[in-house]
């Protein structure tokens, strides 16, 4: 087979392989990719999932919300990022972290109570079949 990036290793043919060597490049690059092949670079995660959810705030300092990943989507507890978009003054936290899904938590940083509807992104990404970092 032809040769391999420098920073990846990604296998890619050069001007004399020949044509019905094509597979096995193909077929090194797409287990590379995927993590089926060990390296340093491995730069598809496994899985990942993102969403939006409304998070009720009722005359409170702190809000929940319930958030079910897509079937099957984890086989460990992903890696959470999360932020609000729809108030500044609120901050975010995912907690109860599982391969099926998360408690959102919304929470006003002053600890003044109020009642809002706050608007709560996220993202989840699990890096290996066997462990979320990677």
């Amino acid at each position: 087979m032809g040769s391999q990036t420098t920073r990846t290793g990604l296998p890619f043919p050069v001007g004399t392989d020949r044509v019905m060597d094509g597979d096995d490049a193909m077929a090194a690059l797409a287990n590379r990719l995927d993590g089926s092949t060990p390296g340093p670079f491995v730069s598809v995660p496994f899985s990942k999932a993102a969403g939006r959810v409304a998070v009720p705030v009722n005359a409170a300092v702190l809000g929940t919300a319930a958030v079910t990943f897509p079937a099957g989507r984890f086989t460990q507890p992903p890696i959470m990022n999360a932020n609000i978009t729809s108030h500044s003054n609120f901050y975010a936290v995912a907690t109860a972290v599982t391969a099926s899904g998360f408690t959102a938590n919304a929470r006003n940083a002053d600890n003044t109570p109020l009642t809002a509807t706050i608007q709560f992104d996220w993202t989840a990404v699990q890096m290996t079949s066997a462990a979320a970092a990677g």
